[in-house]
Formats: structure tokens, sequence, C-alpha cells
């Protein structure tokens, strides 16, 4: 932890920085020890696939074990760089933040926070959450078929350890 306290230290004295800069590194060290504590618990369980397989049985699907979204946390307006953190789909600035929650209400993953001008998508491929998931099926050999899926909203674009709803169901065609 103390490692962790000097990184702070080192990034809110760096003089190169902005005030927002330094608050964003800060957030995300926070993130990544965070990410590295659930890890450490994950260690724990030997059989993750295991445990994805149960979370698909509670949610009652085949294949979902997981929710995964975006959420935004509002900041004041900021003096430098506005545009940086302004939805004008929300009209507000903030930071975005993203979560996978499992069936029994844990957080098994945390990302961001990225400027609010990102979208869900942007955030769920810096969090690399896909490529760890499927590292996780490979040294398992889960065969083709038989992975489990996070399930998203249609603001995400699918991958092949994702599942969403369509935005709009297609036309029947006869």
């Amino acid at each position: 932890m103390d490692k962790d306290h000097e990184r702070i230290e080192e990034i809110i004295l760096a003089s190169s920085l902005t005030l927002i800069d330094s608050m964003i590194k800060i957030a995300n060290s926070s993130s990544r020890l965070f990410n590295d504590v659930l890890n450490h618990f994950g260690s724990i369980y030997s059989e993750f696939i295991s445990q994805m397989r149960q979370y698909a049985d509670a949610i009652g699907e085949d294949c979902i074990w997981g929710f995964v979204d975006g959420t935004t946390q509002k900041i004041a307006r900021p003096t430098v760089n506005q545009r940086m953190f302004y939805s004008g789909h929300k009209r507000y600035h903030y930071y975005k933040y993203q979560a996978v929650v499992t069936p029994d209400g844990l957080v098994s993953s945390l990302a961001g926070p990225v400027k609010g001008v990102r979208g869900d998508w942007a955030l769920f491929h810096k969090s690399k959450i896909a490529d760890d998931i499927i590292e996780e099926f490979d040294s398992n050999s889960v065969p083709i078929g038989e992975e489990l899926c996070l399930y998203e909203d249609p603001a995400y674009a699918m991958t092949g350890v994702t599942k969403s709803s369509y935005r709009r169901p297609p036309e029947y065609v006869e």
C-alpha cells in the first residue's frame, strides 16, 4: 500500500500536470488498486469458469453470467478543457465509469474514470475486460460455442464475450 501512496504523491506533485490531469491519474490508480484487490479475491476461487456457469444458471440463461454498463458522476464545470468532460446529450460535465455486476450483486470489474465525452463502448474497450475473459477461456480450454457472455445494452458493440438486445427489432420478411 505504501507504494500506492507514494505513486499518488508523485502524481499530485508533478508540476507539469494540470489539476484535472492529476485527478484523473489518481482516480485511475484507485481503479487499478480496486481491480488488483478483486483479482486477489478472484484467485481464491480456483475455478472461475465454474463460478461463471453458476452465475449463468442463476440468471436462467444458458450463457449470460453478468451485466456490464456505464454510469456517470457529475463534476463541476472545469475551467479548462470543458469540452472533454461535457455531454450535449446529458447536458452536464462528468466522468464515466463502467462496472460488471454478477447476479449476487458483486462488482466483478470496475473501470474508469474516463472523460465524459467518451462512450460506453470506448470505456469497455479501454478496460480490456473482453481480453481478460478470452484469456480465461483459453487457459481453461473452454470449447467454442460454450463460452459465457456478459449482457450489455445496445450502446456497446457485441464481441465474442458479450450479447445485447437489438436497438430496433428487424422487420419480419416473408
